[in-house]
């Protein structure tokens, strides 16, 4: 798994013969530090070849592969700082994949990763982010999430407030019939419903009238 990840970070992302390629290159030194094993005679380093890399992406668990990536990535960036405390969740096709899809959450002002989920065959991006933010609790208490229209789901919101502790901001478009109706008519009428803000909160020492802001812990926004 090392030798797959020094490829990956080494542009290498074509599956298992790239693979077996890019650890056929490496040096005898590069070989040591990696373990891989010496035989014949004289002893020689052995590279792992294509089929071993086809027998370890096909039996990756990749919820352990995620927990040890974000392990090693807290040990070389240290703790995340306080104020990195917006949170994006975006799906992608990965590329050279046959299709394959996931949805990651990132941290949007350091570019931290806080994982990613695969989304399943004949499925779509809200399920495998639903599935995805409950593991990343410690990465969105206190946080505003972000997130593109599709994903403006009641359940998703309470996974992101009731579960996760933090909060929501999300897009309103016309892919759900009636909701950005709504919305529109409770800006224009009930402005006083949306929280955590009244007017009277809004109003700034001066009398005028200030922004509200995105909300507090446990209150969401759309």
């Amino acid at each position: 798994m090392a030798v797959a990840v020094a490829a990956a970070l080494c542009g290498v992302h074509r599956g298992q013969r790239d693979l077996a390629a890019f650890a056929a290159s490496l040096t005898p030194a590069q070989m040591a530090a990696l373990r891989f094993p010496r035989r014949g005679k004289p002893r020689r380093y052995c590279a792992p070849k294509e089929t071993t890399f086809f027998r370890l992406l096909r039996r990756l668990d990749s919820c352990a592969l995620g927990r040890a990536l974000l392990a090693w990535q807290d040990h070389v960036l240290g703790p995340r700082a306080a104020d990195d405390d917006l949170v994006a969740v975006d799906g992608k096709e990965l590329l050279n994949s046959q299709g394959v899809e996931i949805v990651s959450a990132y941290a949007v002002q350091s570019g931290r990763w806080l994982g990613s989920e695969a989304v399943e065959r004949g499925s779509n991006e809200i399920p495998a982010a639903q599935r995805l933010l409950p593991r990343t609790l410690s990465g969105i208490e206190g946080c505003l999430v972000v997130a593109d229209a599709m994903h403006t789901q009641s359940e998703t919101a309470r996974v992101i407030v009731q579960e996760g502790g933090g909060d929501y901001l999300m897009t309103v478009k016309g892919n759900q019939p009636g909701v950005a109706e709504s919305v529109q008519q409770l800006h224009r009428g009930l402005q006083h419903a949306f929280s955590p803000s009244t007017a009277a909160e809004r109003s700034g020492a001066d009398g005028g009238t200030q922004p509200g802001t995105a909300g507090g812990a446990g209150a969401g926004a759309v």
